[in-house]
């Protein structure tokens, strides 16, 4: 079941921290922290606390750690 879960992840548009965390092969806190330094854009739910991030510039920041 679990896998399954992940191969949805890859196909959404938002991500949420967890998520994002897993493709990164990062923690919670680091996505926030990317987030924080403007490393990863992130967006606010509205009405609430929650973070989602578009799948195209968690990509894009994989990409640019794996550029030499």
């Amino acid at each position: 079941m679990k896998r399954m879960k992940k191969e949805l992840v890859v196909e959404r548009e938002l991500l949420n921290v967890l998520e994002v965390a897993e493709l990164l092969g990062v923690s919670e806190v680091t996505v926030r922290r990317y987030r924080r330094c403007g490393l990863l854009r992130g967006y606010r739910v509205a009405g609430s606390r929650l973070l989602r991030f578009k799948r195209a510039d968690v990509e894009n920041l994989l990409v640019e750690e794996t550029t030499p």
